[in-house]
């Protein structure tokens, strides 16, 4: 791709997807590689764009892994340690803006793809919580079914399952990247796949927590068209949104009271 053409679809995306966000005070995370922060197309410098979505107190920065593609899950400690370890340095140093620095405490690990040796690592390095989960997909002994966010037995880490629905008889992950690339949905479709779990979950109490990947949200004008749809939806019903940090906080008081 020529460097304008990449800029648009790698950034350019997250800024149009932002610019839903951002006015009205609503509270993610955003997840990058290391690879995307040293990444340059032209003159344009993303670490530089990175730094300004870090500046944002509502923006929380996670950690996507150091490459593209990459699954941490089957490769061996000295490898995931190198990779964990880069991409979190690099992560945190593009927070630095007027004196701002924030440790980045979450790890969103591409194909939900993590090992005991991840979890290892993670512990180690100072992360708090991993994203790796799917509610009744991926989960650890004893959580099949929990959608809040759960402490990790025998590590100070917090899992947190992303959400999932029914469709056509089978539970999927609630990601718009498996919606468009595993279930062949449209735009409309997968819109209707957010709302049907949003009234699941405000039924039964539950957080929704879901991905949008911005390469695809961001290359299919259906899809941006339903982020943006939902955005509006659920705002007028009053949901509340938090990043991921603060869903673990939240898992935390609620255990707390128990």
């Amino acid at each position: 791709m020529d460097p304008e053409a990449k800029w648009d679809l790698e950034v350019g995306s997250i800024i149009e997807m932002l610019n839903k966000i951002d006015p009205l005070a609503l509270n993610v995370t955003v997840s990058v590689t290391g690879d995307y922060v040293n990444e340059i197309a032209g003159n344009a410098m993303y670490k530089l764009y990175v730094t300004s979505v870090g500046s944002r107190y509502n923006h929380e920065l996670a950690v996507y892994g150091m490459t593209a593609g990459e699954e941490l899950g089957p490769m061996a400690y000295g490898d995931q340690y190198s990779r964990l370890m880069e991409a979190k340095r690099l992560v945190e140093s593009a927070y630095i803006c007027d004196g701002r620095t924030i440790l980045v405490k979450g790890l969103v690990p591409q194909s939900f793809s993590t090992s005991e040796t991840t979890l290892r690592i993670l512990e180690r390095i100072g992360v708090e919580y991993a994203a790796g989960y799917q509610v009744g997909l991926i989960y650890l002994p004893g959580h099949e079914n929990e959608s809040w966010p759960y402490p990790i037995e025998g590590y100070d880490l917090y899992a947190v399952p992303i959400s999932s629905i029914e469709h056509d008889g089978e539970l999927v992950p609630l990601s718009d990247q498996y919606s468009k690339e595993v279930l062949n949905l449209s735009g409309g479709e997968w819109y209707d796949l957010l709302v049907g779990e949003f009234e699941e979950a405000r039924r039964k109490g539950e957080p929704m927590v879901l991905i949008f990947d911005n390469v695809i949200t961001g290359g299919d004008e259906g899809y941006m068209d339903a982020f943006k749809r939902f955005v509006d939806f659920s705002t007028s019903q009053g949901a509340s949104f938090v990043s991921t940090e603060e869903l673990v906080e939240m898992a935390r008081s609620k255990a707390a009271e128990a």
